[in-house]
């Protein structure tokens, strides 16, 4: 997904990396590694970002995200509240199995699409 219009998010010693992109009126943004209570601070900003570049809604693609727990689902819990009071959605793609069944248990599986 790399291109010159990409703005990378990472922290030292954070298992997590997203990339994130303007595709119209859609943020998308592309997780890598592992989604816990710590790495949701890389998460945190580029959503926060993402809501800025485009006026739609965000998607977000864990096809590479090796393992999420609650922290990592709290904080899309929190965006997609915020991203609602805007009229936008959060919508989350491409979940491995490992974190589509934490989603379905901490009840987040409305945000998959």
């Amino acid at each position: 997904m790399p291109s010159g219009s990409d703005r990378t998010f990472a922290a030292d010693g954070v298992p997590l990396r997203a990339v994130l992109r303007a595709e119209g009126s859609v943020a998308r943004i592309v997780l890598s590694g592992e989604l816990d209570h710590v790495s949701a601070a890389v998460l945190r900003r580029a959503l926060d970002a993402a809501a800025d570049i485009a006026p739609g809604d965000v998607v977000v693609d864990l096809a590479a995200v090796t393992f999420c727990d609650a922290g990592g689902v709290g904080c899309f819990v929190e965006c997609a509240d915020r991203l609602q009071g805007a009229g936008r959605l959060l919508r989350v793609t491409n979940p491995v199995a490992r974190v589509a069944r934490v989603l379905r248990i901490l009840h987040a599986e409305f945000l998959v699409d």
